[in-house]
């Protein structure tokens, strides 16, 4: 048996209290263990708050565009305009500008403005009085630390008014 082993052994048999100087060697090997389980404890909890603050921001991505896909439907549905664009280019570019403003940024990969009957229409039209319609939009969305990107696809469907 090692020493610093029987000094350990001898000082349970005799009753020593930890904290008396009998006990700093089995104290020093504790030390140890424990470094080393608070390293893999902070590895785990690191992951997973990482996990959760990727989640959130994902969530606040899935928010930000629908708030300005919602822009985007008032302004097709009323049939107003921006100045020198088409209805259709003018919804494209109030859905690109809100999606700015609240922080999406050029990660806008796709918009298309149909009619619901035709999902993938080409090219792009903001339809008749009264038609239903939807637009969808596209963002690509990374993961915390560049690990990954995911795209998050929304949609809205309305009622064009009598314009």
């Amino acid at each position: 048996m090692e020493w610093a082993a029987r000094i350990t052994v001898m000082n349970v048999r005799k009753g020593r209290r930890p904290g008396s100087r009998g006990c700093a060697v089995r104290l020093r090997r504790e030390r140890g263990a424990t470094l080393v389980e608070t390293a893999l404890t902070a590895m785990l909890f690191l992951a997973v708050v990482t996990g959760l603050i990727s989640l959130c921001l994902t969530a606040y991505n899935r928010a930000a565009l629908r708030q300005a896909l919602h822009a985007s439907a008032s302004l097709c549905a009323s049939g107003g305009t921006m100045v020198g664009l088409d209805r259709t280019a003018s919804v494209e570019a109030l859905l690109r500008s809100e999606a700015a403003r609240l922080g999406l940024g050029l990660r806008l990969a796709r918009v298309a403005v149909c009619p619901t009957d035709q999902q993938n229409c080409s090219p792009s039209t903001a339809g008749t009085p009264g038609e239903l319609m939807t637009i969808t939009a596209e963002i690509e969305s990374q993961i915390l630390l560049n690990t990954g990107q995911f795209r998050i696809d929304e949609r809205i469907t309305f009622r064009n008014e009598q314009f």
